[in-house]
């Protein structure tokens, strides 16, 4: 079975293969435990998720803790991925749907664990990246307005 799960700052949508049904949990401990229970009953062979912004990290963390394939995935070449199948349409729901075909195509190897520190400090990496860009992005406009 595969499993794509797209991330929004309030929900995670969540479509599988095994039923060909999408869920919607909440984005938070109680949500993330409610995936973990379908992650682990079902015979999960990839799972894909999208990140967005960061509010994908500790279900990320949560689902690697498991024996099963878990990848969070670019998601331009996600989006690309599904513009390739003919899709332009957005939604949450649609998303989901085309993350779990796209498991199935991929097919993620297995994640190294990564130990809590490890983890921390990917996340901060991730986060420091992040901040360097949006400074960068910021600074040119800034300048062009203390020229004037």
């Amino acid at each position: 079975m595969n499993m794509g799960i797209d991330v929004s700052k309030e929900t995670l949508d969540v479509y599988t293969s095994f039923d060909n049904k999408n869920r919607v949990y909440k984005n938070t401990n109680d949500g993330f435990k409610k995936i973990q229970k379908l992650f682990d009953s079902f015979d999960v062979v990839n799972c894909v998720l999208e990140p967005s912004g960061g509010y994908e990290s500790l279900l990320f963390k949560s689902l690697l803790k498991s024996d099963k394939p878990v990848l969070r995935c670019n998601p331009v070449r996600a989006y690309r991925f599904k513009q390739a199948l003919g899709y332009s349409a957005k939604t949450d729901k649609i998303d989901s749907f085309y993350l779990c075909q796209y498991a199935k195509v991929l097919k993620p190897d297995r994640n190294y664990v990564p130990t809590d520190i490890e983890y921390l400090l990917s996340e901060y990496c991730r986060r420091l990246r992040q901040m360097a860009e949006n400074k960068s992005r910021e600074k040119t406009p800034l300048e062009k307005l203390l020229i004037i």
